[in-house]
């Protein structure tokens, strides 16, 4: 758990680095994204975690699987919705979630999965 703890941690300060001085970003605006890329990180997280075997190699359950898809689409359009003014999400970019998005994605797979059960 340890060698987890310092690669997340790694990778969290690079997702502060890509918001903060890659897109110049605001307190407001980098809040809603670090949410957003968080929660989605997490999701990945667990489909990656919950098997022995590479994550595309094994099949979810399907509750699992559209469980996961169903709260990833609506953290992804929580921000359009009527509801962000209420939870103050900013409205993020496309290309904070492309670019950050798949960094953070490629980090929690080969960065922690493989290197943990090598």
């Amino acid at each position: 758990m340890l060698t987890f703890g310092l690669i997340s941690s790694v990778f969290d300060y690079l997702t502060f680095a890509v918001l903060l001085i890659g897109f110049k970003t605001q307190q407001e605006l980098f809040q809603s994204s670090w949410f957003i890329l968080s929660i989605l990180t997490e999701l990945l997280i667990l489909l990656v975690m919950r098997t022995q075997k590479p994550f595309f190699k094994s099949k979810p359950a399907p509750i699992l699987l559209y469980s996961t898809i169903g709260v990833g689409v609506f953290t992804m359009i929580l921000s359009y919705l009527p509801l962000h003014g209420l939870l103050n999400i900013e409205l993020i970019h496309n290309d904070i979630f492309c670019i950050a998005g798949h960094y953070r994605s490629i980090h929690h797979y080969y960065g922690n999965r493989e290197i943990l059960f090598l």
